[in-house]
């Protein structure tokens, strides 16, 4: 989730990625990719998949966020005062206005106030006028996978200053990581000044691969985001096509799922015209294996 993606035909990867992966055409994929179709049976939202093999995908993870409440023997709320974590320079916390569920979604926001504040560290502070919201899964965390979120994130008109994430991220850091290189995949960032594309990335610490795929009216309609990660390549599907791939995923460390709704840094960064509140909405996550 850290702010690196860049679409690249428009400015460019970021200097601190290196290796783009490959564009898949719409319907396409590399060879040996798994893809999905429905199959029937009870799975993951009702609905089960079988892969390319003919191999059913297993059902590990699943919320539809159909309660009156965040489900917290699923989900945990970042801090930034526990863990050190930003959004930017939102203020992470554990309030109704950053996190909610109503309407069978999960709600991320951030949001404005008039005066500054001092936002608590593990150690000092620091000063801000935002406050945002980000969850991770308490328990959860598995490598290798489909990993798939529907979600909207929010509309700012193309005005800059948002950063929506969808991503995954050791539990651990262990030799493995090390070895592989692998730290972090983004099923999908939005950021609200491309206001029709969407990033996905591998990082790891050996470089990284990042794109864009054309994701029309993301601001407007919930679009479902997936990740099928296997030791050799992580391939992301966007409403059910493939849009890019991404080698150099070989661990075994499970990545737990993260949601967060932040501001945006660097060449995104936000203004007095940014809109707040301003929420990313999630109607369900679902995994797996």
């Amino acid at each position: 989730m850290p702010p690196s993606f860049k679409p690249s035909r428009l400015l460019g990867i970021a200097a601190i990625l290196i290796g783009i992966g490959g564009i898949l055409v719409p319907g396409g994929g590399p060879a040996g990719a798994a893809t999905a179709k429905a199959s029937g049976g009870p799975a993951c939202g009702g609905i089960a998949l079988t892969k390319a093999t003919g191999l059913p995908w297993v059902c590990t993870f699943d919320d539809e966020f159909d309660g009156a409440a965040l489900n917290r023997t699923k989900w945990t709320v970042q801090r930034t005062a526990a863990g050190g974590f930003r959004a930017g320079d939102g203020c992470v916390v554990d309030n109704a206005k950053t996190v909610s569920v109503s309407g069978g979604n999960l709600n991320l926001s951030v949001y404005r106030v008039a005066a500054p504040f001092a936002c608590a560290l593990p150690r000092g502070s620091f000063a801000t006028t935002w406050y945002a919201g980000s969850v991770y899964t308490k328990s959860f965390s598995q490598a290798y996978g489909r990993f798939s979120v529907r979600a909207k994130f929010p509309d700012a008109d193309g005005i800059r200053g948002l950063q929506s994430a969808i991503w995954t991220y050791p539990r651990t850091m262990s030799p493995n990581n090390a070895f592989s290189g692998t730290s972090e995949i983004d099923i999908a960032e939005a950021y609200s000044q491309w206001p029709d594309l969407i990033g996905p990335t591998v990082h790891n610490f050996l470089g990284g691969s990042t794109d864009h795929c054309l994701v029309p009216d993301w601001g407007a309609k919930f679009h479902t985001y997936t990740v099928e990660w296997t030791p050799q390549r992580a391939t992301f599907i966007y409403d059910g096509v493939a849009c890019f791939w991404a080698g150099r995923v070989g661990t075994a460390e499970p990545f737990l799922i993260a949601l967060t709704q932040a501001l945006g840094v660097r060449g995104n960064t936000y203004s007095a015209a940014t809109p707040s509140p301003a929420t990313m909405q999630v109607a369900w996550v679902r995994v797996w294996k």
